[in-house]
């Protein structure tokens, strides 16, 4: 089972029902966390800068993923992290999901509706929609 994160609250709900569904389905858990890279537009912020801060970013994602494997792995569940960076995160997941035998993607959506989701897009509208393995859908709570 493939849980992909982007750091926030809302997406972290899917946590007790994947961790239901694998000690269910007796499926290893892969935890990913598609850094999105964005052209950062400041004067401010030199190559070396810039570089740092993708670093630092990475090595907290790393951290927390890491953290979320060690809580599976006490309930009896494998699992492992991925970290990835990438300007576009729904295609991140699908070519990893292409690359590694997963059977499902589990995930929160944010509850986008109307036109912010036509003109932003959606991870989990796109990856309803163009993945082979099932995607299954949480509503968070505060969404």
């Amino acid at each position: 089972m493939l849980i992909p994160l982007d750091g926030s609250v809302l997406s972290k709900q899917i946590l007790p029902y994947a961790k239901q569904m694998a000690i269910r389905m007796g499926c290893d858990v892969t935890f990913m966390q598609v850094m999105e890279l964005k052209l950062v537009h400041s004067y401010e912020l030199d190559m070396v800068g810039a570089a740092n801060m993708i670093r630092v970013a990475r090595d907290e994602a790393t951290h927390h993923l890491n953290d979320l494997v060690e809580e599976f792995s006490l309930a009896g569940i494998k699992a492992t992290a991925v970290v990835k960076q990438d300007l576009d995160p729904a295609e991140s997941i699908l070519q990893y999901v292409a690359q590694h035998p997963i059977d499902v993607i589990a995930m929160t959506t944010h509850g986008r509706s109307g036109l912010k989701q036509l003109f932003l897009g959606s991870v989990a509208n796109r990856l309803v929609n163009a993945s082979h393995v099932p995607v299954v859908l949480v509503r968070p709570e505060s969404a």
